[in-house]
């Protein structure tokens, strides 16, 4: 099943130990796979991740295109959460 949410999702960015880190949450019954790309900046094409992306769990495929997904993890609650990790430095 394939749920479209029209408003923006909860997420945390920060750096911690030379990397960056995006963190998406949803609050759902349904198990959730969040769709991702990289872009240069907002607005431009996407692109694959660059060498060095993570993404948590770690539970990513490609999905056509330069498109990717990552499973969500179930936290407490009820909410689910995704993390993408990239190194700050030495990676476009």
């Amino acid at each position: 099943m394939k749920l479209k949410c029209d408003e923006p999702l909860p997420k945390v960015a920060f750096k911690f130990n030379l990397r960056r880190y995006i963190m998406v949450f949803a609050r759902s019954d349904a198990s959730l796979v969040m769709h991702w790309a990289a872009a240069d900046r907002p607005g431009a094409e996407w692109k694959p991740p660059p060498h060095g992306w993570r993404t948590a769990p770690e539970k990513s495929w490609e999905s056509g295109g330069a498109s990717w997904e990552t499973e969500f993890e179930r936290i407490e609650g009820g909410w689910q959460a995704g993390t993408h990790t990239r190194p700050l430095f030495g990676s476009t």
